[in-house]
């Protein structure tokens, strides 16, 4: 082999030695990756208006009958689809 031929070998070598381990390594990541929430402080909260119930238990009947609006009762077969 030439020296000319050894010398690109030798460089070559360096050079992919250097690209597969990099003199100085990327610093460390103490923080957790973001998940995208960002807490609201108390005072945010505070200015945000409760909700309110319009129907409080005592004005609702204590029962309804909406069997009127349904579909008869039929069978299911294999479907798999009771929801009673």
């Amino acid at each position: 082999m030439s020296n000319r031929t050894w010398s690109i070998f030798v460089l070559l070598i360096i050079l992919l030695l250097i690209g597969i381990c990099p003199l100085s390594a990327p610093p460390a990541s103490t923080e957790e990756p973001g998940t995208g929430l960002k807490l609201s402080s108390p005072e945010q909260l505070r200015g945000i208006p409760l909700a309110y119930t319009p129907y409080a238990g005592d004005e609702l009947p204590p029962s309804v009958d909406l069997s009127n609006d349904m579909p008869p009762v039929g069978h299911q077969g294999k479907q798999n689809s009771c929801v009673g």
